[in-house]
């Protein structure tokens, strides 16, 4: 999963749809859009296993962005133990 960190919404929502092509994360059609595709992500079974939050509380794709990949990854880590 890549850090969304000097990189595009546009370009980090496409990795993960390589990163994870066993669930249906949507395409992102409009960055503006940025919380529906969010929330539609937060949907998909890799995702829901865990706990990714809602957009509803964050003021920009970014901020929520990290702490998605913070969640992801720490529970990659404890899954591989």
């Amino acid at each position: 999963m890549v850090l969304p960190e000097g990189i595009s919404l546009t370009l980090w929502a496409n990795s993960l749809i390589i990163d994870f092509p066993y669930d249906n994360v949507p395409n992102l059609s409009s960055e503006s859009q940025w919380q529906e595709w969010g929330d539609e992500l937060a949907n998909c079974q890799n995702f829901i296993d865990n706990d990714i939050p809602s957009t509803f509380n964050y003021r920009d794709w970014k901020s929520w962005a990290y702490d998605v990949y913070f969640l992801m990854c720490n529970n990659d880590e404890l899954n591989a133990e």
